[in-house]
């Protein structure tokens, strides 16, 4: 069972926003191309970015922000043709997608090192930058160190308005088949579904994956509230119903697009074929692996 619920999300500082005569929190491309224009003529980074706040590496990790592109792009059910391949990894849409993401850092609106800097993070936190993407294992972070100045905001990597969030299972416990305290074990997964862990959770700066539950955390609970009141669809992690080689392949690839030492096309494609060379049982209706 899932220990908490998470999210990728996007983070921003209200503070240099209202600085920057920024009405609304961006909900596509363009609004968010006119966001960096403003925030750039106050002498801040709009969006940062570099290896910092990886929860998976010390590398810079592009699933969060390719997540959001395909969201921009497809329904949560389409998103099965990406995985079968149906949907094309080089289709017109992922490669204007890329291309729109690798415009953050030619108009400027990027720290130029986005894939080697090692403090994007403390950018955020003292106002030398305006964005960051991240997820919920970073907020308790921001909040205590950004009080009421930090909030969270969907990356709008979309033509059109971003209608989507990122929303999935984190860190998971189990019973193992090799326990000798299987009852014992029950036991704990029982009260792990409980108010009284959903309390602890909460006091970690978590949020519990507890069906109905609110958290203490106005930052946390925004997140939820994009779902629970906004009624954005929820989607999971990309990276995780994607084929771990394809996952691998991005990983590698999709930086380079960001960093402007390759091109969409040129990602996309390496990508594309590692999802080729899948044998069709890992290629159908049900994800395996």
């Amino acid at each position: 069972m899932p220990l908490e619920t998470q999210f990728y999300i996007g983070f921003y500082n209200k503070k240099l926003f209202a600085k920057a005569g920024i009405k609304s929190v961006p909900t596509d491309w363009n609004q968010l191309y006119a966001a960096c224009t403003a925030l750039k003529k106050i002498g801040v980074t709009p969006f940062t970015y570099g290896n910092g706040g990886q929860a998976l590496g010390a590398e810079f990790y592009p699933w969060y922000d390719m997540s959001y592109m395909m969201i921009g792009n497809y329904s949560v059910n389409q998103w099965k043709g990406l995985y079968n391949g149906s949907i094309k990894w080089t289709a017109p849409a992922n490669v204007t997608a890329l291309a729109n993401w690798a415009k953050l850092k030619t108009m400027g609106c990027t720290n130029p090192d986005v894939l080697t800097k090692t403090n994007n993070i403390q950018d955020f936190e003292t106002g030398k930058a305006a964005m960051l993407m991240d997820g919920t294992w970073d907020t308790l972070q921001y909040t205590k160190v950004m009080g009421s100045n930090v909030a969270a905001f969907v990356p709008p990597f979309s033509v059109k308005p971003i209608h989507g969030v990122v929303q999935y299972p984190g860190d998971g416990i189990s019973v193992m088949s090799y326990s000798q305290h299987k009852a014992d074990d029950m036991k704990f997964l029982a009260f792990m579904t409980t108010p009284q862990a959903a309390a602890i959770i909460n006091a970690a700066g978590l949020i519990p994956d507890i069906k109905g539950t609110t958290t203490s955390n106005p930052v946390n609970q925004q997140m939820l509230n994009f779902v629970t009141k906004q009624h954005m669809a929820v989607y999971p992690m990309l990276d995780n119903v994607t084929q771990i080689n394809v996952v691998n392949a991005g990983s590698t690839e999709l930086p380079t697009v960001l960093s402007g030492q390759s091109s969409p096309s040129a990602a996309l494609s390496k990508m594309a074929q590692v999802l080729n060379a899948y044998p069709a049982s890992q290629r159908g209706s049900q994800y395996a692996g």
